[in-house]
C-alpha cells in the first residue's frame, strides 16, 4: 500500500513538473514535400512523456513544390501546429527569427524540415532543458559528404579561434528560453543565425552545456546547406560579430 502511494505520487510530481515545461519547436522548410510529414512524426514521438504544453511552428519558406498543402493536412490532425507562409524564400535564418516572434512558449527548440535528425535525439535535448540556460547539440553521426564535414570542422574551428571558444559544433539543435532569444538583436538570413546567438549568449555569460545528437540523413531530396547565398551570409554575419565583438555589442 505504501509503495503503491509513493509510486502515485512520484507519477503525479513527474507530471506537475512536465506541466511546467513548455516549448515552441520551430521548423522550417524549403520545398520538402516528402520530408515535413515525416519531421512532424519525429518531433510527436520525441515531446511525448516530456513536453505536454507545446507548439509546432513550421515556417513555409516560399516552397514552390506541395509542402504547404502538405502542411495544412498536418494542421487538421493537430492543432498545436501552426504554420507561417513566406511568399518568397528568404532564408533559414529570417525565417527562424520571423518564428521566434510568434512563438509563445516558455522554451524553444527547433527541428530539421527534411527530418535528418533523429527523434530521439529530440527528445534527449528536450529532457536537459533545464540544466543550462542554453543547451546544444553536437553531432555523433553524420550521414553528410566528406565535403561538408570538412567545411563544418573548418568553420567550428574557425569561430572558436576568432572567438575563444571551445563548441563543439555551432549550427546544431539547441534549447533554450525563449525570452533569451528574443531580447538578441539577430542579423544573419541563412544557417549562420544558429551560431549568431549561440555566440553572443555564451559571450553575455549563460551557462552551456553540449549534448550528442544522432543525424540520420534525409531520406528525399538534396540538402540546400551548401549553396552560394549561404557563403555570401556566412561571411556577412562573421563579419558582422567581429564587429559587435570589437564594439561591445554582443
Amino acid at each position: 500500500m505504501i509503495w503503491r502511494n509513493i509510486r502515485w505520487l512520484a507519477a503525479l510530481l513527474l507530471i506537475l513538473n512536465n506541466m511546467k515545461k513548455s516549448a515552441s519547436i520551430i521548423v522550417t522548410a524549403f520545398n520538402e514535400e516528402d520530408n515535413i510529414s515525416g519531421a512532424i512524426k519525429s518531433i510527436l514521438k520525441a515531446v511525448k512523456g516530456i513536453i505536454t504544453d507545446y507548439e509546432i511552428l513550421i515556417v513555409n519558406d516560399g516552397s514552390t513544390d506541395q509542402t504547404q498543402n502538405v502542411i495544412e493536412g498536418e494542421i487538421k490532425k493537430n492543432h498545436r501546429i501552426r504554420l507561417i507562409n513566406n511568399p518568397v524564400n528568404q532564408g533559414v535564418g529570417t525565417s527562424f527569427r520571423n518564428a521566434l516572434m510568434k512563438a509563445h512558449k516558455n522554451y524553444v527548440t527547433v527541428f530539421p524540415g527534411d527530418n535528418d535528425m533523429s527523434s530521439k535525439s529530440l527528445k534527449e535535448l528536450c529532457q536537459k532543458m533545464d540544466t543550462a540556460d542554453l543547451v546544444i547539440a553536437y553531432p555523433v553521426s553524420q550521414h553528410r559528404s566528406s565535403v561538408r564535414k570538412i567545411l563544418s570542422l573548418t568553420f567550428t574551428k574557425f569561430l572558436n579561434i576568432l572567438f575563444r571558444q571551445k563548441i563543439k559544433y555551432y549550427n546544431g539543435p539547441f534549447i533554450a528560453k525563449l525570452a533569451l532569444l528574443k531580447n538578441l538583436p539577430l542579423k544573419s538570413t541563412g544557417f549562420l543565425v544558429f551560431a549568431e546567438f549561440k555566440l553572443k549568449l555564451i559571450s553575455q555569460g549563460y551557462s552551456c552545456v553540449e549534448v550528442p545528437f544522432v543525424h540520420v540523413g534525409r531520406k528525399h531530396g538534396n540538402s540546400k546547406a551548401v549553396s552560394i547565398s549561404n557563403l555570401i551570409d556566412v561571411a556577412k554575419t562573421t563579419l558582422f560579430l567581429v564587429i559587435d565583438k570589437t564594439t561591445n555589442q554582443f
